[in-house]
């Protein structure tokens, strides 16, 4: 039991570090949205020859959105792993002390 335990809290560490990451990835996708912004700041300045610009601003903003979606979703799942290794934890400690 005492492992079991000590595994629950090696997952629950390593959930932390996908969190890290996970963050990281949600700072590039805002990184992402300015440089849309930008794009189509420079788009409208050129005009007619700048429309390639707005293309790609358009490509870059539903790329920043999908992958904001897919963050929203792993936090959602990450945060259901902690939620049900905290109560597998606390299960194994009350067995521990049912014992």
């Amino acid at each position: 039991m005492n492992e079991a335990g000590k595994f629950i809290k090696k997952f629950e560490e390593e959930l932390g570090e996908i969190t890290t990451v996970v963050e990281f990835i949600s700072e590039i996708s805002e990184q992402l949205k300015l440089l849309s912004l930008n794009a189509s700041i420079e788009s409208a300045r050129c005009g007619e020859s700048g429309k390639g610009f707005a293309v790609i601003a358009t490509e870059i903003t539903t790329l920043s959105d999908v992958t904001n979606d897919g963050i929203k979703k792993i936090n959602n799942f990450i945060n259901n792993m902690m939620a049900n290794s905290t109560n597998v934890e606390k299960s194994i400690k009350d067995s521990i002390d049912n014992f």
